[in-house]
């Protein structure tokens, strides 16, 4: 039976890292680089939105490209409800079928250009995904998530209270 790894103090060195503002906009420039992105205009998107972590800069970047794969589902699986109307179901089973099968056996999938991000694209994901934070923040919907998750039923989460269980 496995064990878990020891989590006693002194067992392992800690690194604690607050990156400058230009080891920020170094990180992220190379992340957003072969998308046409400047270092400027990375500089500017590092100002606009501080105190964030290199995970929002990366997610910024990806829910563009995110913007792009739901744009071709919405153009090119959606299936017809019936024959004689021209109606979409956004959720119908037929279309989830459809993609499903052009995913699985690799058939009629696009092509996807690199995009050439601007400057105004990231602002705008950036502040999404800010409203978004803030939402999740003044909800208190992890704890809320977190609080429900040992009900008794469940098991709890591994090594959430960070306690090393002996067995």
């Amino acid at each position: 039976m496995p064990t878990p790894p020891p989590k006693k103090k002194g067992r392992m060195d800690k690194f604690y890292w607050n990156p400058s503002r230009d080891d920020l906009v170094n990180i992220v420039w190379q992340m957003m680089k072969e998308d046409g992105i400047s270092k400027e205009q990375v500089g500017i998107v590092i100002d606009a939105f501080p105190n964030q972590s290199l995970d929002f800069y990366g997610a910024m970047r990806s829910s563009v490209y995110d913007a792009q794969i739901r744009r071709w589902i919405a153009e090119t699986v959606q299936v017809p409800v019936s024959d004689s109307t021209a109606e979409i179901c956004d959720l119908s089973e037929a279309n989830m079928s459809e993609l499903c099968r052009r995913l699985v056996l690799k058939e009629d999938l696009p092509t996807f250009e690199a995009l050439d991000l601007s400057l105004e694209d990231l602002l705008a994901e950036g502040n999404r995904l800010a409203q978004e934070q803030e939402f999740v923040n003044t909800q208190n919907l992890a704890k809320e998530y977190l609080k429900n998750m040992d009900d008794g039923n469940s098991g709890g989460l591994i090594g959430l209270s960070g306690d090393y269980v002996e067995e």
